[in-house]
């Protein structure tokens, strides 16, 4: 999970276009931890979408579940991020 400080418009997009690389990983305003789960709270209720659904709580719950996507990719093909 990487949290990033508040930025300008500027910084932002400068930092976007490291993450293909992993050089925002070193960014003095990026702090990056591995974790299985986080919670995220907020004094009121805020909006969010599943399935095109529209929805609203003020504490969010998120769990990585491994291997729990299967990603099918051709590796000969021409992807962005060159891996």
């Amino acid at each position: 999970m990487c949290l990033v400080s508040e930025l300008n418009i500027f910084r932002r997009l400068k930092l976007f276009t490291q993450v293909p690389t992993g050089a925002h990983l070193t960014d003095k305003s990026v702090s990056y931890v591995q974790t299985e789960k986080i919670v995220v709270s907020f004094p009121q209720k805020m909006p969010y979408h599943i399935d095109g659904e529209l929805f609203f709580d003020s504490k969010f719950e998120i769990s990585l579940l491994p291997k729990s996507l299967q990603v099918i990719y051709n590796a000969n093909g021409n992807h962005y991020f060159n891996v």
